[in-house]
Formats: structure tokens, sequence, C-alpha cells
């Protein structure tokens, strides 16, 4: 990160039922439903959209509660599904294309703030 570089906190969530939720601390909220075929595809859609909300050149630390997105974005677990492969496969030429310094970090599931919205909201 550059001298100076403010490092941006971003919680995500995603749900059974396909609802996102994205919580930049001190920022913006999204929440939105998408079309996901599983809980864990959810969880990978909701880290998208955070890199997706990021700006160009941004720093962040994402926190999940899913430890297998977290795993696998890190290259700690494989990625065995198809359908998560191409969406961590998103997630990597997003960061990429927008120059992004991310690390995707395990929270428990009680610390997570998107957790605590989706829960409130009912999703």
């Amino acid at each position: 990160m550059a001298a100076g570089a403010t490092l941006k906190k971003v919680y995500v969530d995603g749900s059974g039922s396909g609802w996102i939720c994205v919580a930049v601390l001190d920022g913006p909220v999204f929440i939105s439903r998408e079309k996901a075929n599983s809980h864990n595809e959810s969880e990978w859609q909701a880290l998208l959209k955070a890199l997706t909300l990021l700006n160009d050149g941004d720093s962040a630390l994402i926190l999940t509660d899913s430890q297998l997105v977290a795993r696998q974005f890190s290259g700690t677990y494989k990625t065995r599904s198809p359908a998560m492969r191409r969406l961590k496969q998103l997630c990597i030429n997003t960061a990429k294309s927008k120059n992004l310094k991310v690390r995707v970090k395990w929270i428990r599931r009680e610390e997570n703030v998107a957790g605590w919205l989706l829960e409130k909201l009912g999703k």
C-alpha cells in the first residue's frame, strides 16, 4: 500500500436465497438479490460486487464469514466447482483490471456487519 493511502474496510455476505450485502466501513451499503445456485455462489458474488464498487487503485481489507471464499481466493483451498471457479476468476480479473490491492480475510459470523444487515432485513 502506498504511503498515505487509506485502507478501506469492506464487509461482504451472501445468503442461501441469493441476497448479497456489501458494507464499506464509514461508507455506502449495497444490498441486492443475485442469481445464485448456492450459498457459496452468493458469497462469491458479494465479493465480486465489493471489488466492482471499489475505485481504481484502492487498497481494501475485505472481511467475509465464508472461510471457503477467503481460502479459495487466497489459493489456500482449491476451487473445484466450475461455477465458483468462474466467479473466482471474475474476482481476480476485476481486482487486476482496477489495480486493486486487496486482502480477503475470514471473520466469525457474529463479527460480519454485512451479515447483520441481511439478517435484520430478513434476507
